[in-house]
């Protein structure tokens, strides 16, 4: 999970294994480059296979670039908008408790 406030998520368990990459909360695009160096890192110092890993990134606009970019390594990176914002502030369980 690619994101900004990762410490506020670190809990969640979203597969067989989940990595955060802090990546900030502004300026992502002025960041795009370290933000693939730091995720490309983090499969290989973790021996991931490729096929096996699904990048989720939540960094706005640029989150579709990266993803596009990334093509090149054969990863598969999802533009999840602002799930893991909605997630950092416990809103689906406040929904679920509204109920």
């Amino acid at each position: 999970v690619a994101t900004g406030n990762t410490h506020l998520i670190n809990h969640l368990k979203l597969g067989l294994t989940t990595n955060f990459i802090e990546c900030g909360t502004i300026d992502a695009f002025e960041k795009k480059d370290d933000i693939k160096s730091k995720i490309i890192s983090c499969i290989t110092d973790n021996e991931f296979l490729i096929e096996n890993v699904l990048v989720l990134a939540c960094l706005g606009p640029t989150a579709g670039i990266i993803a596009e970019e990334l093509l090149d390594h054969s990863l598969q990176v999802w533009d999840t908008g602002h799930i893991f914002e909605f997630a950092s502030e416990n809103f689906i369980e406040k929904e679920l408790n509204q109920q």
